[in-house]
């Protein structure tokens, strides 16, 4: 039985770029411009959208390992096993190169920039937000 071609459904995180096919994001940011945004963890270099890391990649600005789990979006220093890939087997030296599997380069930049970044902002947008008006003079 021949069936009839069914048009593509786009799924929730999906969309169509200008020149055409189809990309995934996730709220609202497109994958190809959280790549370009990822860092070294341990110099905080950019590292190349394209880059193919392997066990043996090295950053090229440091030397240091880049398969390793400091550098993986799953790497969570307070998760069981210290990884949110619950598969993921367990790995003695967190900062050196290992085989996992699940290894995926983490689109945040080096040690905890961004965090403190963040903390400044939020601690800034709450400082107005709360600010304490002057009084009008009559």
């Amino acid at each position: 039985m021949i069936r009839p071609a069914r048009a593509q459904v786009k799924g929730p995180f999906e969309k169509d770029w200008p020149g055409g096919g189809v990309a995934s994001y996730h709220a609202g940011v497109d994958i190809q411009e959280v790549r370009s945004m990822s860092a070294c963890y341990f110099c905080g270099a950019a590292l190349e959208p394209k880059m193919r890391i392997v066990r043996d990649s090295e950053c090229p600005s440091c030397g240091r390992d880049l398969h390793a789990c400091v550098q993986c979006r799953h790497f969570d220093r307070s998760a069981h096993n210290m990884c949110r890939e619950p598969q993921a087997e367990w790995v003695t030296d967190r900062e050196r190169r290992n085989f996992c599997e699940y290894f995926s380069l983490n689109p945040a930049s080096g040690k905890g920039g961004a965090g403190k970044d963040r903390a400044s902002n939020a601690r800034s947008k709450l400082d107005q937000l709360f600010k304490t008006k002057e009084p009008d003079s009559e």
